[in-house]
Formats: C-alpha cells, structure tokens, sequence
C-alpha cells in the first residue's frame, strides 16, 4: 500500500516536471511584441515590435534567392532554404524601458522564397516572417488591420497540472475506497 502510493507520487512529479517541455512553444516568440501585418508582401510597410535588453540593436534583414542559409524563429530551427540575397532594411535600439519598434518597408524586387528576418545583437534571431509572393502593395489599396498576429493555441499552464492533480486525487479515492472494502470483508473462521 504504501509502495503504490510512493509510485503515485513520483510519477505525478515526473507529470509535473515533464509538463513544461511538452508545452507549445509560445506566439510571439519571447522578444516580439507583435508583428503587423503577419502576411507581409512586396511593397508593403512592416511594424515588428518588442522587449529587450537596454542599449541592444534589433536588425531587420530580408533573405530572398537562391543560394544557401538556415534560418531559425525563436532559437529553433525552422528549415534550409536557398538564398541569394541577404539585405539589411533597417535597425533600432531598444530604449532604456526595454522597449523597441521597428517598421521596414518590404522591396518590391524580392525573389521567393523570401524572408524577414529580426535579430537582436544580444537576443539573436527574434522572429522570421515568410514574405507572401503578392503584387506590390499601394498605400491607397492597403487594406488597415488589427494590427498583429492573431494568437490561435491555448497555454497548457494551467491544464496540465489541474489534470495532474485530478488523477492524484482519483488514485488516492481508488486505494481508500479498496482499503475500506478489505475492512469490511468478513473473514471466514
């Protein structure tokens, strides 16, 4: 009895610090504010906004062509693609609240695939943005937005340990309500 519930125990531990890692990764990526539009094209204005460390540079570099180059988002990986082009469309310091914003305009001559890509001297690469093969945008036909990328998972934080617990407490309800049967059973003289 008391080694079930000693194995109950660890493994709700292992639940709970295992919880964590098969989390979601969160959107946006630590660093980014928001990013407006999230579906840029050639020709049209990006706004990314976000946190960091006072006096840090934030880069804004758009990656297009044919040649070669990983990209990462938010410290992990997110492919191979070939590149040619590597341009650097403009660059802000975070300010002494931690705080920075950056808007660039996407050129009207890129090549697919292409890429925006912002990066933080201290923080690295920060967000990378997929650049939508469209026809230039004008300012008279730009459609205005919410402005940022609409948040669509759900944060396990809470969930998961609330589950963690319910099947605690289940085990603990099952072995009780087994102990007290065993209580009850007459035994036979």
């Amino acid at each position: 009895m008391l080694k079930l519930a000693a194995t109950l125990g660890c493994v709700a531990s292992l639940m709970l610090g295992l919880a964590g890692v098969a989390a979601a990764q969160e959107y946006p990526p630590p660093g980014v504010s928001s990013v407006s539009p999230s579906n840029p094209g050639p020709g049209s204005t990006v706004t990314v906004t976000g946190t960091g460390s006072p006096g840090e540079t934030i880069t804004a570099t758009l990656l297009d062509g044919a040649d070669g180059a990983a990209l990462t988002a938010g410290g992990q990986a997110a492919g191979t693609v070939q590149l040619a082009a590597v341009r650097v469309l403009g660059s802000t310091t975070v300010d002494t609240a931690g705080q920075w914003s950056l808007a660039v305009t996407i050129p009207t001559d890129v090549v697919a695939p292409a890429f925006l890509q912002i990066a933080g001297s201290v923080s690295g690469v920060l967000v990378t943005i997929t650049i939508a093969q469209l026809a230039p945008v004008t300012p008279t036909t730009a459609a205005t937005g919410g402005g940022g990328v609409a948040f669509t998972g759900m944060s396990a934080d809470v969930l998961v340990p609330l589950a963690v617990v319910l099947l605690v407490a289940g085990g603990l309800i099952v072995l009780t309500v087994r102990q007290r049967r065993r209580r009850r059973v007459p035994t036979s003289v």
